[in-house]
């Protein structure tokens, strides 16, 4: 409950103050990109079953499993899209999708240019909750905004979460998006550029 609440809001600030002052360092590891998807899944199954949500996780048949890049922040920032998208939506459904963009796709902008060996992965969250005003879209990633303060009290959360994700996907050479309908729903997408060619070091 709140003591949890503040564990993860003081996580927020001190990451915040670490990527402002440029000093988070990001990971270089072969990690299960599969893995961390199913992961994100199942630890929001509980808060979306709370909510009378169903939770989808559609990998693409073609996702290669082992990339390199840091989880941590991978999952930190899926998670928020998730619960975020969870929170906001009761009776309904939300979606993680997983595909990767093909190299002749022309460069989505943006997005860092791809070094040698990475392939560009599109992740999307997409739910059928109650939306985002316009006016409210173009402030999401701002820090400290949620929707509204009122909205902030019924929903819970410190609006703190987006930002740092926004600034952790820059660090990571990606880009997010995010577009909504009132009402009907909204779309977070994310483009993650990681390094897929594995020496496998396991024989």
């Amino acid at each position: 409950g709140a003591g949890r609440h503040v564990l993860s809001l003081i996580g927020d600030i001190l990451d915040i103050s670490k990527i402002e002052a440029g000093k988070l360092i990001l990971e270089e590891v072969p990690f299960d990109l599969h893995r961390v998807c199913e992961e994100v899944s199942s630890m929001m199954l509980v808060p979306a079953r709370a909510q009378k949500n169903k939770l989808h996780l559609n990998v693409a048949p073609d996702m290669p499993r082992w990339v390199v890049g840091d989880p941590v922040r991978l999952k930190q920032v899926l998670t928020n899209f998730v619960s975020n998208a969870v929170k906001f939506t009761r009776k309904g459904s939300v979606r993680l999708e997983i595909n990767k963009i093909e190299p002749d796709h022309k460069p989505e902008e943006g997005v860092r240019s791809l070094r040698d060996g990475e392939v560009l992965y599109h992740f999307a969250v997409i739910d059928t909750g109650i939306g985002i005003a316009q006016e409210r879209l173009t402030q999401i990633f701002a820090p400290f905004t949620q929707a509204d303060n009122s909205t902030m009290r019924q929903y819970g959360g410190t609006g703190l979460g987006l930002s740092i994700a926004f600034s952790l996907t820059e660090l990571m050479g990606g880009k997010m998006t995010v577009s909504s309908v009132e009402r009907h729903g909204t779309r977070f997408d994310l483009w993650l550029p990681f390094k897929t060619e594995i020496e496998s070091t396991e024989h």
